[in-house]
């Protein structure tokens, strides 16, 4: 097996995610602060960081055909149990340090996300409102000039 190859593939992963995780950080704060250009930069970095998890996810991919080759295993039977008892154990401390850590970045990421969804249903509401009250001024006008 590729350790090498896998553990920096990890270490890449969770680099990717606490970038990511940073930068819903940054979108939170920029929508409380209604910045919408900063917010349209902000999403072309999170695109491309997006599309660095998934090319590192089809190396990790790669990288499991090669251990389940090697294990005579097809690559979606292989486990975590597998996989670390090809490593060493200054490896496999690492890769265990490696999965902590991502699985924590995660976690986290996911509650930015909850909640900047949470902010951009609130902000899409308040604009739907705000044209119900323009649309209904815009009525009323052309009520008293008929």
């Amino acid at each position: 097996m590729d350790s090498k190859g896998f553990i920096e593939n990890f270490a890449h992963q969770v680099q990717c995610y606490r970038d990511l995780l940073q930068l819903a950080r940054r979108k939170k704060d920029i929508l409380v602060a209604g910045k919408v250009q900063e917010l349209d930069k902000l999403l072309g970095v999170e695109q491309a960081l997006l599309l660095r998890a998934r090319q590192l996810e089809e190396e990790r991919l790669s990288l499991l055909e090669g251990v389940g080759a090697e294990l005579n295993m097809d690559p979606g039977e292989l486990t975590r149990e597998h996989l670390f008892s090809c490593l060493t154990g200054e490896e496999r401390e690492e890769a265990g340090r490696l999965e902590a850590e991502l699985r924590e970045i995660l976690a986290q990421l996911q509650e930015e996300n909850q909640l900047n969804q949470q902010l951009i249903q609130q902000a899409l509401d308040f604009i739907e409102f705000s044209r119900g009250l323009l649309s209904g001024i815009d009525g009323h006008i052309l009520d008293k000039k008929a």
